[in-house]
């Protein structure tokens, strides 16, 4: 006997748009396409995530995404990405879901750097084309790069200032996001040509090569993309290393890299950095599609500009910090055991001298210990006493509440005052505000 399900064909549960632009320099993101598909089926961005996506996510991953403070992560590479593209493609019922996330890049770059900055950005100025042409408006994923702060289309610094209410976009998806509009008042986030002229910035030789680098591996065709090699780096610097007869420490010297970090790039201990990567192809004037490839015939005789003024420098002040003055350190840690200086956390004392914990504690290891009891009890007082603080001002609320309840002739029920309380977000439904608005409904009623 035929049955309903037996003829009729799976239906997709969120609207099967199509992606923008895929395999070019202007691909969509993802977090784009979960809000272009959300406002396709007419429902909040939070409500997809929290109902659709969510649910088809692992116990895992869905726990260390669930902030919001993780969602740029969909866009990188790495298992966070894998999740949600599979998740969305099961929705969707589409295939190419991959290609709006630097998926295709972790042969290039591994899983350990994720290269997506944690905000929002986009150029005014294509967001304006995008709304004057009629086409779909939409994000592009080259805006979501760290190391990509300019539009080499217009010229014009990426942005994340909503120009009408001044708020930063330091989260890269909302609740209720729309591509091109502010998430806080929701105003459009495009702007004039006239407005964004070329001559009001300066961007250096140094970020437009980074810009088109990058232009150019999301637009590389999939063949391209599948010779990417980590392994075949080592090979390509050694290969750098013979063609320009440069050693090693002259190099490192070169790029602003330690003579031992070199040493383990040219050996395959440990893989540079993306920032070094662009670093080594832009003094030596290769293009990164040849590098990541290992087109070692295309490789220069010789490096050919040095690194920007400012990379310089930040390579020295890396160098001076280097001298670090261990008896200031030691003091410091002497003054926090005998309460003479208050800290929070041995993190904070280290990053004070620019430090790393476990720095500190190999050399000062008793120190380390007795200072990190105190910042302990520090935090632990400091929870305690707010805490107590907002307990009694929850007393207080529930207090004017019952009078507020009792003067207009409605009985106090605790889940009316809760509710009240919780939407004015002065409580949290769980069980220690629970127990103190029952404490103080029934010392106030007598029950």
């Amino acid at each position: 006997m035929l049955t309903q399900s037996n003829h009729l064909p799976p239906r997709d549960l969120l609207p099967s748009l199509g992606p923008m632009h895929i395999d070019s320099v202007n691909a969509e993101k993802l977090t784009s396409y979960i809000c272009r598909i959300s406002t396709a089926a007419c429902l909040p961005v939070g409500c997809v995530i929290r109902n659709l996506i969510d649910p088809a996510l692992n116990k895992a991953t869905r726990g260390a995404i669930s902030s919001a403070d993780c969602h740029h992560m969909v866009n990188s590479f790495g298992s966070k990405a894998e999740a949600w593209v599979g998740a969305l493609q099961t929705l969707t019922g589409r295939d190419d879901l991959e290609k709006l996330t630097m998926l295709p890049l972790r042969r290039a770059f591994g899983t350990k750097h994720s290269l997506v900055s944690p905000g929002r950005r986009w150029c005014p100025i294509c967001l304006e084309t995008d709304l004057q042409s009629g086409d779909p408006i939409y994000e592009r994923l080259l805006w979501s790069i760290t190391h990509v702060d300019h539009c080499a289309h217009h010229d014009c610094r990426l942005t994340n200032v909503c120009p009408t209410c001044g708020k930063k976009h330091l989260l890269e998806i909302t609740t209720r996001q729309i591509p091109g509009f502010c998430s806080y008042c929701h105003s459009w986030l495009g702007g004039a040509v006239a407005s964004q002229g070329s001559s009001e910035i300066s961007i250096n030789e140094y970020d437009r090569f980074v810009e088109d680098s990058f232009s150019c591996l999301i637009g590389s065709s999939h063949s391209i993309r599948e010779n990417f090699d980590r392994s075949g780096i080592a090979a390509s610097l050694r290969c750098l290393l013979d063609g320009t007869e440069l050693t090693s420490r002259r190099i490192s010297v070169f790029l602003g890299a330690s003579h031992g970090i070199v040493n383990d790039w040219l050996s395959g201990k440990v893989f540079p950095s993306p920032a070094n990567i662009f670093r080594i192809c832009y003094c030596f004037d290769i293009a990164i599609v040849d590098f990541l490839t290992g087109c070692n015939d295309r490789f220069p005789s010789a490096a050919s500009r040095e690194l920007p003024t400012i990379l310089r420098q930040q390579v020295k002040e890396r160098r001076r910090s280097r001298e670090i003055n261990w008896s200031a350190v030691k003091f410091h840690l002497d003054a926090v055991v005998s309460g003479e200086i208050t800290e929070t956390s041995t993190l904070a004392i280290a990053k004070r001298f620019g430090l790393d914990t476990a720095q500190i504690y190999k050399r000062f290891g008793d120190e380390y210990r007795a200072a990190s009891r105190i910042c302990a009890e520090h935090r632990r007082t400091q929870h305690l006493a707010i805490r107590a603080a907002r307990d009694r001002s929850l007393v207080s609320e529930v207090e004017a509440e019952v009078a507020r309840l009792l003067s207009k002739g409605e009985f106090p029920a605790m889940k009316r005052i809760l509710h009240t309380l919780v939407k004015r977000r002065i409580a949290v439904d769980r069980k220690r505000d629970r127990d103190i608005v029952s404490r103080v409904r029934r010392e106030l009623l007598g029950l």
